[in-house]
């Protein structure tokens, strides 16, 4: 390259001076270099590879962290297959229970970490300050009674929880899947409304309903006819526990009712619904009497010795200390807290309310059964309704709760007669994942990990190799 210049009546050709690049700006020789086309694809391609391979560098990390960093524990619809992973609460920071119902050392790990406890009380501060916080979340959700607290108060030698051990509780109610409590089933009449009843609970892949029979001492309905509707959802292979309201002002006519259902084998169990009914001085004798006579109903009955108790109180102990929930516990073989969260929402539309409440709920049942020294697992009952005085649910809320409440061994939702399609719609969903049951890390979770780990070592590498081409073409652009 040359430079032309005037020199008297001559032009005399004379070679440019070069200058290093970072000085000519530029420019080399005094003529400005025109882009090449492959260089500019090129580096244009370089860029998007680097770009793509940050990107996959921190998805992969991202992915890999919620591998090993969150807790997930399994709870399977049918104990006899692989567990579903599902998230479990924030709060219960525990080892899950044993998938298998004949392999128990989870709860003898526990029970001798209780039993290794400095004072032997149950109610005593300082026994609770040494139950650690995964012992104690264990007790909450776990049929795990508390050793050396036989000599509690009202507790009775033999209860109708009294026939079923620890591990088969455990069993049964993994077998319950998700439900949905029936109100008002005696408006289902008819061979086609029973048929048309129980599709519908197929298609929302229901492990088990709640069919109300009793109102205190009076039948809700006729007999023959709730019986008829139980025996159509035993041939579809869901499970009916019968429930009423508890009043326990005529202890013997209650009972016999619910002796009538206990006798059906197309009845797994029965729940008592715990609510004003029971409140009173004389409601603590009236329950003992009660349940008194359906232990000796019970003895002359050995296939009703398998039937599951339970009892559904209000959400929070703490704002209905007046009800008898001890003696109902030790007669019960787990607990359905109310945990209707719009009815108790104060402002509409916040995110995080429904994970607040459960929260809620889980922590005041593990004070209140660490104070009283009966621990029983808990199965939410989550709501699918609305009416004039709640903020809510709002379309997501019901899947949320499902996910909210994946660790617990089975949940329910009230109730059948007020559910919206989009209220089904989630509650199918809740149930299809408690429903099926995948081994517990799917094939396509660990190929895909795989991708990722296999991807970031390529990139990296292209990366280097990069970056020592770079570098090399930089030096020699810099000498003179």
């Amino acid at each position: 390259e040359t430079v032309f210049r005037f020199a008297g009546s001559s032009f005399v050709s004379q070679p440019a001076p070069r200058l290093p690049p970072h000085l000519s700006g530029g420019y080399s020789g005094g003529r400005e270099r025109r882009p090449d086309v492959k260089s500019v694809v090129r580096s244009v391609f370089a860029t998007t590879t680097i770009s793509w391979q940050f990107l996959l560098i921190v998805r992969a990390v991202s992915h890999l962290s919620s591998l090993f960093m969150k807790e997930n524990f399994s709870y399977s619809a049918d104990p006899d297959q692989s567990p579903l992973p599902l998230p479990v609460h924030p709060v219960s920071k525990f080892k899950a229970m044993p998938t298998k119902p004949d392999n128990d050392q989870a709860v003898a790990a526990v029970r001798a970490q209780i039993a290794s406890t400095p004072d032997s009380r149950c109610t005593s501060p300082s026994r609770i300050r040494a139950l650690s916080s995964a012992t104690a979340a264990l007790i909450a959700v776990t049929p795990l009674s508390l050793p050396g607290c036989q000599n509690v108060a009202h507790q009775p030698t033999v209860s109708p929880a009294s026939h079923l051990s620890e591990v088969q509780v455990a069993a049964k109610l993994r077998g319950l899947g998700a439900g949905v409590w029936l109100h008002h089933p005696s408006r289902t009449k008819g061979k086609k409304a029973i048929t048309a009843l129980v599709e519908k609970a197929r298609k929302l892949r229901l492990g088990h309903v709640l069919l109300k029979v009793n109102d205190g001492s009076k039948p809700y309905e006729p007999i023959p006819q709730a019986l008829t509707l139980a025996e159509a959802f035993r041939r579809a292979r869901i499970q009916v526990l019968a429930w009423g309201f508890t009043h326990a002002k005529q202890p013997k006519k209650e009972a016999e009712i619910i002796e009538q259902y206990l006798d059906n084998p197309a009845i797994s169990g029965y729940v008592f619904d715990t609510e004003d009914g029971v409140e009173g001085p004389e409601a603590p004798q009236h329950l003992e009497a009660m349940f008194t006579e359906i232990e000796q109903h019970m003895e002359h009955c050995p296939h009703c010795q398998q039937k599951l108790f339970g009892f559904s109180p209000y959400a929070l102990p703490s704002k209905h200390g007046s009800l008898p929930y001890k003696i109902l516990a030790q007669n019960a073989h787990f607990i359905l807290p109310q945990m209707y969260w719009a009815d108790m929402r104060h402002k509409p539309h916040d995110p995080k309310w429904v994970r607040h409440y459960v929260i809620q709920v889980y922590r005041e049942w593990l004070k209140w059964q660490k104070e009283n020294g009966v621990a029983r697992p808990l199965i939410p009952v989550g709501q699918a309704y609305e009416n004039r005085k709640t903020i809510g649910p709002y379309p997501g809320e019901i899947r949320e709760f499902g996910r909210e409440t994946g660790g617990y061994f089975s949940v329910s939702f009230w109730d059948w007669e007020h559910m919206r399609p989009w209220m089904q719609r989630e509650i199918a969903e809740v149930a299809q994942q408690r429903h099926s049951a995948p081994p517990p890390i799917p094939p396509e979770r660990k190929n895909r990990t795989e991708t990722y780990i296999a991807g970031t070592g390529i990139g990296l590498a292209t990366i280097a190799v990069g970056m020592l081409a770079w570098l090399k073409r930089r030096q020699k652009q810099a000498v003179p």
